[in-house]
């Protein structure tokens, strides 16, 4: 924990907080009221763009949660998980821990905003209630011109 925290820290303290990051959307082409969305976001921007669907409205996937979205989220949250369990062993400011909970929350947020439910029968005829993650954010994606064919 010692040599690999360090790591983590670096790189998700970069990721999230400093600007310029590395986040960014104009690759796929994406304008939001016919204006080019700003390059260079770091993650907690990029996350509260996708929150507010800032990143672009011409293109349904401009605004969609990516993995890498996810995978820094669930990070995130194991580290300060990991903190909670053991704070000897994984050390955090009071500074680092109140920006990183915020970001988590902003995350949160983000993701509740993309689930939708909706009743359906299960294989008994039953009414069970299902939950689509991110619906129709990707529909618009060239990958996806020929799904279904």
């Amino acid at each position: 924990m010692k040599k690999i925290l360090p790591v983590v820290m670096s790189h998700y303290k970069r990721w999230i907080f400093n600007t310029p990051g590395p986040f960014q959307v104009r690759g796929w082409g994406c304008k939001h009221r016919g204006q080019y969305v700003k390059t260079g976001m770091n993650h907690m921007e990029f996350l509260i763009k996708k929150l507010n669907r800032e990143l672009g409205d011409n293109h349904s996937y401009c605004n969609a949660i990516t993995d890498t979205d996810l995978w820094i989220i669930a990070g995130v949250t194991h580290l300060l998980a990991a903190h909670k369990k053991s704070p000897d062993l994984v050390l955090l400011s009071k500074e680092d821990k109140h920006k990183f909970s915020k970001y988590i929350h902003v995350g949160m947020d983000l993701i509740k905003s993309r689930v939708t439910y909706k009743n359906l029968k299960n294989f008994e005829g039953k009414s069970v209630r299902a939950a689509n993650f991110d619906l129709g954010a990707w529909d618009e994606h060239p990958d996806y011109a020929w799904v279904w064919y």
